[in-house]
């Protein structure tokens, strides 16, 4: 009896484990004993592949987004610096212009250091004039004047020439018609001035060149050695020096710096004594007497 019972519980025992809810019951253990560290290694996983797919979006939106706008000052600053870029940029009409100008510049060449100097320096000018203004002749004078200029302003001047007279048509009539009238007729003349130079300048002639010239002012005075013939008597003449003034102006052309063409204009007056008819007196023995010499000379500057 003791047997069969014993076999009838190894029995039970083994029906007992052969049922199903025992293997799962067995696994129910296993997965209460090992649930939790899987379980935990299948949520990091989930956890990282989400983070992941995350990190991709985001990545792709910062890639498709626009930078941000910088900031307003700097903004102002862009487009001041753009606009400045685009007015320096020549427009199609100011390349022209600029061609045109460009043109112009090679064709007109400018001086700005003074061509010439006068200060301290001799000038020899031999001239040639005229007296033209009395009524009864006419004078040609060839002579000379010697300047030195002590500063580029102010000089001294010294001058002299001869005077041939020829008689006008007026005077011819006369002579024939027994007419007689007070005659000058001037013999030399000499005199000292003093020269102011104000200015001096220059201009282009035919746009090829430039001509430097210089103008200036001379007043001083003047002595004329001349034969006085009275009204009365052709006979009757008077040999004599007539002091006076002189006051002129002239203009220089500077070809090189040691020669220069020159014109100037001087008005002469004096006071002029005519002699005494033989026997009877003078009406008017001393008479105002004046004329303009107008010359062409050339000066040259030795040093």
């Amino acid at each position: 009896m003791a047997k069969k019972f014993s076999l009838f519980w190894v029995l039970v025992f083994l029906t007992y484990l052969a049922l199903p809810h025992s293997g799962a019951m067995a696994l129910g253990f296993d997965e209460d004993q090992a649930g939790p560290d899987q379980s935990s290694n299948n949520e990091g996983s989930w956890n990282e592949s989400s983070d992941q797919g995350d990190d991709k979006s985001e990545q792709e939106g910062e890639e498709t987004k626009e930078p941000p706008p910088p900031p307003k000052k700097e903004q102002k600053t862009v487009n001041k610096a753009k606009k400045q870029q685009k007015a320096e940029e020549p427009q199609e009409d100011e390349l022209l212009s600029l061609e045109a100008q460009k043109e112009i510049e090679s064709r007109i060449k400018v001086i700005e250091k003074k061509f010439f100097t006068k200060a301290m320096r001799l000038e020899i000018s031999p001239y040639f004039g005229v007296l033209p203004q009395d009524s009864l002749m006419v004078g040609i004078s060839p002579g000379a004047r010697i300047d030195f200029f002590i500063t580029e302003s102010f000089g001294l001047e010294v001058m002299g020439g001869g005077v041939f007279n020829f008689k006008k048509d007026m005077l011819k009539y006369a002579d024939k018609k027994n007419w007689y009238f007070d005659e000058s007729r001037p013999k030399w003349m000499a005199g000292a001035n003093i020269l102011w130079s104000p200015f001096y300048g220059k201009f282009s002639f035919l746009t090829e060149w430039l001509v430097n010239f210089d103008f200036f002012l001379s007043v001083g005075f003047v002595a004329v050695g001349s034969e006085s013939v009275n009204r009365y008597s052709s006979r009757d003449t008077e040999n004599g020096t007539h002091p006076g003034g002189s006051i002129g102006l002239g203009w220089k052309l500077f070809v090189t710096k040691w020669f220069a063409p020159r014109i100037d204009v001087s008005y002469l007056f004096y006071m002029e004594k005519f002699a005494d008819p033989k026997g009877q007196k003078h009406e008017d023995p001393t008479q105002f007497r004046d004329n303009v010499l107008v010359s062409l000379g050339f000066s040259f500057y030795p040093y």
